[in-house]
């Protein structure tokens, strides 16, 4: 019985030493963006309390990775989930990993912040050839973007 425990205690040893995992802090970061930003604009900009995550992640099978993944990707695919936004504020950067060994692990950077918003940016994001509004809430924190016909969209712009 004694031999048993002893065999798994090692078991247990074994596979936790074998099953590797890290998240290692990178940096934080008070402004990160991939885009080109015009700062004589700067009082145009807005900060929003919106949080976003982005992450660029590759597999490891056996022993070989699927992609080679870089930051800038990382943070170009926390920007595009919000319109508008060029840059990530307040932002920390993490490298994660885990890895069994000869079997499988995943890799890669994540991103999180807060949004800076260029809302002329974010009007000219023609997606689907529709024309859009985008406006700030009441309490100016976050901002909507709507589609309009044409006819709506030129009686706002005029």
């Amino acid at each position: 019985m004694k031999n048993k425990r002893f065999l798994l205690g090692i078991l247990v040893i074994v596979l936790g030493f074998s099953i590797t995992g890290c998240v290692t802090r990178l940096g934080a970061f008070t402004i990160i963006s991939t885009k080109n930003i015009d700062w004589s604009r700067a009082s145009e900009f807005t900060r929003s309390n919106q949080h976003v995550e982005g992450e660029d992640m590759y597999h490891i099978i056996i022993f070989i990775p699927t992609k080679n993944i870089k930051i800038e990707d990382a943070i170009d695919n926390a920007l595009k989930k919000v319109p508008g936004a060029i840059a990530l504020v307040d932002a920390v950067l993490r490298s994660n990993s885990w890895y069994i060994p000869y079997i499988y692990g995943r890799g890669g950077y994540h991103i999180e912040g807060n949004i800076l918003l260029d809302p002329k940016y974010a009007a000219s994001v023609d997606e689907d050839s529709s024309n859009y509004l985008v406006f700030y809430t009441e309490d100016g924190k976050d901002f909507k973007k709507i589609a309009v016909s044409e006819a709506d969209y030129l009686s706002y712009i005029k």
